[in-house]
């Protein structure tokens, strides 16, 4: 049983190809390259696992100071 009243509701269409001189046009995701599931969306990876180490103890240190003032 359904417990929406669903009468005069209608189902969008989908959109029609473009059409540009008589040939529909494929669309753009078939000529973009590719991409593999591990490429990140900001690139490779800049600094390495030290810098991130020094950055957690400095926002550590930073953080601890500021509750402690």
């Amino acid at each position: 049983m359904s417990t929406f009243n669903t009468e005069g509701m209608k189902q969008r269409k989908t959109a029609a190809p473009v059409q540009s001189n008589g040939q529909s046009k494929q669309h753009t995701e078939a000529k973009m390259p590719v991409k593999q599931e591990r490429d990140h969306p900001a690139g490779p990876i800049k600094h390495g696992g030290p810098m991130q180490a020094i950055r957690i103890l400095v926002f550590g240190l930073f953080f601890v100071t500021s509750c402690l003032l």
